[in-house]
């Protein structure tokens, strides 16, 4: 599941986790710190080292209408007040 947060946010906690292993701190202190487990800290630094630890925004929900569907709607004026 992904953690919540927007993508920046958990960008940046991975890319700090990345600094502070490469400045020799322990793991366990460095998870304990961003409340992410070892594990995680395992695979960021895979994914640092591969190029990849950039964020993927999500992409939201899949669209239920097609857009042949989408323009049969009638065009109607929402009144403002």
């Amino acid at each position: 599941m992904r953690p919540r947060g927007y993508a920046q946010e958990l960008e940046r906690r991975r890319f700090r986790a990345i600094e502070m292993m490469d400045r020799g701190e322990p793991r366990k202190l460095i998870a304990r710190f961003l409340g992410v487990s070892p594990g995680a800290l395992s695979q960021w630094r895979k994914l640092a080292d591969a190029g990849a630890l950039k964020a993927k925004p999500h992409p939201g929900p899949p669209r239920k209408l097609s857009d042949q569907d989408f323009l049969h709607f009638p065009r109607t004026r929402i009144a403002v007040m």
